[in-house]
């Protein structure tokens, strides 16, 4: 393809940021192309891009005064010699191939517009990137110029709603997966809002990136720059990335409760982590539970048969690739910022931690009943009482693939079963107690009698079957019978 494309730039009052943008259009390896600036302020661009002395360089101020960013994009494309258009922003980086590989794909796809799938995601500032969740990057568009729409007269969601404009008018629309090509930055002064960002984009991605990966785009970000603005984007190593985590939920027949603990869970999510929910054949979920805005989170898993509590957390701990699995059954609730317990520093959970536990507090047939906190005697008394709940709990994933699962024979106390087991592998300094509350824990004593649970092993109780495999290893006194 030999066509010529024309880069469309709209800017205003970010100079600093327009010189990487014009280095990395001075970078492309495609050789027909012209950027096409326009800005609406007397900001120092037009004199930046004289300075330039590049033919290809043109700058353009916009003919009137207040237009919308929708408007500006259109006087761009107007103005563009090209038979091609790609939107160019002021404040990203565009690997120098962008232009190449698009038009590239354009061809072999017969398509009139190509879209990345994914891209890089840079928040500089909270040290955060992220590979983008899959979906159209309308700000990715690389196109042929004959047949667009125009632009709608927005100040923002311009190019959103342009792209479904061009859907309605069946023109063909490729997408490449291609996060390399472009990094979309965050840094204060973008059209959105940093919420809009930490809420709807940062939450669902495909991947974080690791400190060396993270490294080199920060060197990219400063490409370009002046020597006082590249000074201020230090190359420095970024925090080490955040434990991932797996919130884990086995359901049966519990739709009722389904929402509120899901919800109660979505928005404490990072993009590093997962949300795995287990239905155990239940016959009560109806419309996902009313979970649809939720379900893009949630990896969703239905046992063809009841199974059993055991089974259903065992198949969520094998779909998992999360750091630390944090149980949570689908009656209790999470409580706020229980996440942080092993994402942050203040409590210092130390390496050889496997199960890290805090406080819940108990309601009672929707009534409170109180507050109780596990500490180290729980775990002295572990052959006498159960030392913590799943849903107080989170176990480091790597302990569970060593040690076992839960052991399926058992639908009942099956919980302290496993710790008993990590206690006999690791010692009582695999539990570690931290004194805040992770989740409230909801008892239904009406539906605790109506459910049945295989409450015996090999033919005997279970609490004599756990005295007989693990006590006889222990100095421990005997359990109470």
């Amino acid at each position: 393809m030999t066509g010529l494309v024309s880069c469309l730039m709209v800017t205003r009052d970010r100079l600093h940021l327009v010189r990487r943008a014009v280095h990395c259009f001075q970078q492309q390896s495609y050789a027909r192309r012209e950027l096409v600036v326009v800005s609406d302020a007397d900001d120092g661009t037009k004199e930046f891009v004289t300075e330039l002395a590049d033919a290809r360089v043109r700058h353009l101020a916009a003919p009137n005064s207040g237009l919308t960013l929708g408007e500006l994009r259109n006087f761009g494309v107007n103005s563009a010699a090209g038979e091609f258009v790609a939107q160019w922003d002021d404040d990203d980086w565009y690997h120098p191939d962008r232009l190449a590989v698009q038009l590239l794909t354009l061809e072999q796809e017969n398509a009139e517009i190509c879209l990345l799938e994914r891209w890089t995601l840079a928040w500089p500032e909270r040290k955060q990137y992220v590979l983008s969740k899959r979906r159209p990057w309308e700000g990715s568009m690389v196109a042929r110029k004959e047949r667009l729409p125009t632009y709608p007269a927005l100040r923002r969601g311009e190019d959103s709603v342009f792209v479904e404009e061009c859907r309605q008018r069946d023109l063909r629309i490729c997408l490449l997966d291609r996060p390399d090509l472009y990094i979309y930055v965050i840094h204060g002064r973008n059209t959105y809002p940093a919420e809009h960002f930490a809420r709807h984009i940062f939450n669902d991605s495909t991947g974080s990136l690791e400190p060396e990966e993270a490294s080199a785009v920060l060197r990219k970000l400063r490409e370009g720059l002046s020597p006082a603005v590249a000074a201020r984007m230090q190359v420095s190593p970024p925090m080490p990335p955040r434990p991932s985590i797996c919130v884990l939920v086995p359901v049966y027949n519990q739709a009722q409760y389904l929402f509120r603990a899901i919800s109660s869970v979505i928005w404490q999510l990072e993009p590093q982590d997962e949300l795995v929910l287990v239905d155990d054949a239940s016959t009560d979920i109806v419309r996902h539970a009313g979970l649809g805005p939720f379900l893009k989170r949630i990896l969703w898993l239905r046992n063809p048969s009841r199974r059993g509590v055991s089974f259903s957390r065992n198949r969520g701990i094998q779909h998992s690739r999360a750091d630390w699995i944090k149980f949570l059954d689908a009656d209790d609730i999470l409580a706020p910022f229980a996440l942080n317990v092993v994402r942050c520093e203040r409590w210092a959970i130390p390496e050889r931690a496997m199960v890290v536990s805090g406080g819940c507090h108990r309601i009672a047939d929707r009534n409170y009943a109180d507050y109780i906190c596990g500490d180290t005697m729980s775990v002295s008394n572990i052959f006498k009482n159960n030392p913590t709940l799943p849903s107080a709990t989170f176990v480091r994933r790597n302990a569970l693939l060593d040690g076992g699962f839960f052991d399926e024979r058992i639908d009942h106390e099956e919980d302290w079963e496993l710790w008993l087991r990590l206690h006999e592998r690791h010692g009582p300094e695999a539990f570690f107690y931290v004194p805040q509350p992770i989740c409230y824990y909801w008892i239904d004593h009406a539906e605790r009698r109506s459910k049945q649970r295989a409450a015996n092993v090999d033919g005997k109780p279970v609490r004599d079957y756990l005295m007989e495999r693990y006590q006889k290893n222990s100095a421990t006194p005997p359990l109470p019978s």
